[in-house]
């Protein structure tokens, strides 16, 4: 093991002047004192003193000499930092899929890797030597970047000579390969030929010259790499794609005879997922090649799929069945954090990423990979590349309520594979009638499309929208061609009160645009500058339920403690918990939140102040929560992806300044908008990072949090547009957890209408009698009803907390369609007083575990080399892994603080060299010699 730091001291001189040059100067007054003392010692009465006078002459001169040499002891303390090397591998859904044989070459080369078998020993041969090559590429693009004033020169020394070393291992072993490649056509080896031999002529023999060059003393800026560089990373950047395709037509075809056979290496591959693959590669490099980059570095290892998890001494996670527990997401945008998060730790050597690249959750990993340039990222993809004849309808998205006479946008994608150069239509149906449709033209043999359709909210109730892709010739399967979503049309006028102590802009923007809004009935309270001013304005806050329950919705602004008296916050309370009232508090500087913290009202914030007072003066920017890129409060454009930008940018433009110390989340608040300051993401552990847009349910209401007054800011250089937006569909979401399936009487609702396999169904029931009074103290159950037969059923409880409304928790439902129902003595006698005949009953979609990963079973290559081409990272299979990482530079960085002690300038040699003039001057006029 290296050590951590080593001391070294050693004697230097250091003077003005050469060795030669002291030398000779000294040899030079040595001789003429000599000779000086020879020509007194004639003349003097005492021949003896005059030696003695010599003698100290040569003392003065000797160390006239040791301050002219300039004689220091030098001491260097050398500090060595290890490098590191990250390897996160993908542990989502996905990784447990099991690959047949499908000609693309992906199960041979990972049968390669794991093994040494003869029938694929030529491929992973193969791989390794393009590898190499294409590593040595990768390590002269980044010598090419090195600044010219550079000190340390020893680092882009040793960078070339791995250059040299990959091109001249990685070329030879292709030549020496392609051709003897069995069943490879003379194409493929003629193309590995000349790729090789170019890098020869062109590259190779360049750089070995300019190596010589550096080596002997060339700084970089001698080199004039602006000369020769260039063209040399051209030719080698086209070299090697060159052999890169060729590697993969031959793979291919290698793999091609294997996709009929049932014996050989295929059928032992087809029993095994993804997972497990790479779970038997790394066990295998744990005892080889990784074993041996441990030697010199330390090896970080994590596992991701909705987060990332560092791999230590904790058990691993397994389900019932031993096996491990995959994720049902995968966010590739987390890895490249963690790798950037790494890096800033210690030294990163490389980065290795082993995935499918199923990206569908959390930010686009395309955004965070130009943040890792000058990172040694290799890409392991996994996973075939080709499909079957498919079209995949996904990611349906429709507004769970809206207005009546509502333009509805509801959006899906479309995922076409093997259909290129078709057209496919989209239609949108409400009760089996086409109300929208949309041809989309396929440009590619892997398409994604996102398709936007219109439908107009004009009846009132429940409406079953259904998506539906008309069906291609010869496609695998019809059953993801189609989705369904249930969209509540309800009456066309929400009634707000809008409450502030004085109009601030918040306040102002938001009036407006109420006012232009026809679907939304607003009162309003400002105190400031006259209580109640303006059209529709109220002087005082409701004091009953029944007043507070005019409202859908109340927005308090930075209202007083005595504008809002206790005796009112208990009643606002009741109109939330009892009444399922929705409340959006904005915070101000004055009152909001932090005069309520004692009262009625603070029990309701989903905020606390946070743990530590906020930077003063600092700007914070805006970024949307996994759970706020789908919420649709927070989509204020059509596409989630531009919206989660739009926020961004307005912060970035205009930053915020004015956050609440309330911001800092409760256990059981949901986030959907962070405040961070950095532009660039949020780290929700971080005590500067902060809630800006919060909520959480209070009783049967909701309670909405916004910690600073300035979403008006939306409008800069926009409009109303994005304002006018987010407002609406705040109000929207807000008001859209009210619906539930019954009567008058009996209110059926669960917590959402899809869930995935496992998931628990949360149910409520609300009892009322005819008047209104809620029933308590009843005894019913609820049932789960799946293929006409009842497979669960469950009693319910009393809320302690709001009289009339009863919980349950269904578990462990089947997948797909479950209807649940209401049953009981009591229920039936609520119906027949109200002369409903109808059952009580809810749908409800189990989705099998992981159906979003498992929506796209390929590897995503393209996205994976768009991520890699950023980061100026490589694609690199499974078999070129070992030799492409033999060309890192693993040894320590080494840090060195040098510290000099002069050994000349001491004030005793001084008076020594004066005291040794002085006599010698003194027994001169003592003897009388000139």
């Amino acid at each position: 093991m290296t050590p951590e730091a080593t001391t070294e001291t050693k004697f230097a001189l250091e003077g003005f002047f050469s060795g030669w040059t002291i030398l000779l100067v000294g040899v030079g007054l040595l001789a003429l004192s000599w000779w000086m003392a020879r020509r007194d010692a004639r003349f003097a009465d005492k021949p003896k003193l005059v030696w003695f006078l010599f003698l100290l002459r040569c003392v003065a001169i000797l160390v006239l000499l040791w301050m002219l040499a300039g004689p220091t002891l030098v001491t260097i303390v050398r500090k060595f930092k290890t490098k590191s090397v990250a390897i996160l591998v993908d542990k989502s859904a996905s990784m447990g899929l099991v690959d047949v044989v499908d000609g693309s070459g992906n199960v041979s080369r990972w049968a390669a890797a794991r093994r040494d078998d003869r029938a694929t020993r030529q491929l992973a041969q193969l791989d390794e030597a393009v590898a190499r090559v294409r590593a040595a590429q990768n390590a002269l693009q980044r010598f090419s970047k090195l600044p010219n004033g550079l000190k340390n020169l020893e680092e882009p020394r040793s960078d070339l000579e791995l250059v040299l070393s990959g091109l001249k291992t990685g070329v030879a072993a292709v030549k020496g390969i392609a051709p003897d490649l069995q069943g490879a056509s003379a194409d493929i080896a003629r193309g590995l030929q000349e790729a090789s031999q170019s890098i020869t002529e062109k590259v190779f023999e360049t750089v070995e010259k300019k190596s010589a060059e550096f080596n002997r003393g060339k700084t970089l800026a001698a080199l004039e790499r602006e000369r020769w560089l260039p063209e040399c990373l051209v030719v080698l950047s086209s070299s090697v794609t060159q052999m890169e395709r060729a590697t993969d037509q031959w793979a291919k075809a290698f793999e091609e005879p294997e996709v009929k056979r049932s014996d050989g290496f295929a059928a032992a591959e087809s029993k095994l997922s993804r997972f497990d693959k790479v779970d038997s590669f790394m066990a295998a490099a744990e005892d080889t090649w990784l074993k041996d980059i441990r030697k010199k570095a330390s090896v970080n290892r994590y596992e991701f799929g909705e987060k990332v998890v560092p791999l230590g001494n904790a058990p691993k996670l397994e389900n019932k069945e031993g096996r491990p527990t995959l994720a049902p997401a995968t966010q590739l945008g987390a890895a490249l954090q963690q790798i950037a998060l790494d890096s800033t730790a210690q030294p990163l050597e490389a980065a290795i990423l082993i995935t499918d690249g199923g990206q569908n959750a959390g930010r686009d990993p395309r955004e965070l990979a130009p943040s890792l340039a000058g990172t040694r990222l290799h890409i392991v993809p996994i996973g075939n590349t080709k499909m079957q004849r498919d079209i995949i309808l996904h990611h349906t998205h429709a507004p769970k309520a809206v207005l009546q006479n509502d333009q509805v946008v509801l959006d899906a994608i479309v995922t076409a594979y093997d259909c290129e150069q078709e057209k496919v239509q989209v239609e949108l149906l409400d009760n089996n009638t086409i109300v929208d449709r949309q041809v989309i033209n396929v440009t590619s043999e892997v398409f994604d499309s996102r398709v936007q359709l219109r439908w107009k909210a004009a009846q009132l109730g429940k409406h079953t929208l259904a998506f539906r892709v008309a069906p291609v010739s010869k496609e695998r399967t019809e059953e993801n061609n189609t989705a369904k979503a249930d969209v509540h049309v309800m009456e066309d006028k929400i009634r707000v009160l809008v409450a502030d102590n004085f109009p601030r802009w918040e306040t102002r923007y938001l009036l407006n645009i109420f006012k232009r809004d026809d679907r939304i009935a607003f009162e309003q309270m400002v105190f400031e500058p006259q209580p109640g001013a303006g059209a529709g304005a109220r002087a005082v806050f409701p004091a009953t339920l029944e007043e507070w329950s005019k409202y859908r919705i109340v927005i308090l602004g930075d209202v007083l403690p005595t504008q809002l008296t206790p005796d009112r916050q208990r009643v606002l309370r009741e109109y939330i918990t009892e009444g399922g009232g929705n409340l959006i508090i904005i915070a101000g500087k004055d009152a909001m939140p932090g005069a309520y913290v004692n009262q009625p009202l603070g029990a309701m914030l989903p905020v606390e102040p946070g743990d530590s007072a906020l930077p003063a003066q600092n700007p914070f920017y805006l970024h949307l929560t996994d759970e706020g890129s789908m919420s649709i409060a927070t989509q204020i454009a059509e596409n989630p992806g531009v919206s989660e930008k739009l926020w961004r940018e307005m912060s970035e433009r205009l930053p915020v300044y004015a956050m609440s110390e309330f911001s800092k989340p409760k256990p059981t608040t949901h986030s959907l908008i962070w405040a961070s300051l950095s532009k660039t993401g949020f780290n929700p552990a971080d005590s500067n990072t902060r809630s800006f847009l919060a909520w959480q349910y209070i009783g049967a209401g909701r309670v909405v949090y916004l910690a600073a007054p300035i979403t008006y800011q939306l409008r800069y250089r926009q409009g109303d547009t994005f304002h006018h937006r987010f407002w609406g569909q705040l109000l929207r979401w807000a008001v859209a957890r009210d619906l539930a399936e019954g009567s008058q009487t009996v209110r059926l609702s669960t917590d959402k209408s899809r869930y995935e396999q496992g998931e628990s169904v949360q149910v409520s029931v609300r009892l009322r009698q005819l008047d209104g009074k809620a029933v308590s103290g009843a005894a019913f159950h609820v049932s789960a009803v799946h293929e006409g037969k009842v497979v669960q059923e469950i009693p319910v409880r009393e809320d302690a907390n709001r009289r009339g409304t009863y919980h349950g928790t269904l578990e462990e439902l089947p997948t797909g369609p479950n209807k649940l129902q209401v049953s009981g003595d009591l229920i039936k006698a609520l119906l027949t007083a109200e002369q409903y005949r109808r059952p009580i009953e809810a749908t409800i979609n189990i989705d099998p575990s992981g159906v979003l990963e498992l929506r796209h079973p390929l590897c995503n290559l393209p996205l994976l080399r768009e991520v890699a081409d950023a980061s100026g990272g490589m694609i690199v299979p499974p078999t070129g892994l070992k030799a492409a990482l033999s060309q890192l530079n693993l040894e320590p960085e080494v840090l060195e603080n040098v510290s000099k002690k002069p050994l000349w300038n001491r004030w005793d040699l001084f008076w020594l060299f004066i005291l040794c003039l002085t006599l010698e001057w003194a027994g001169r006029k003592y003897l009388g010699l000139s």
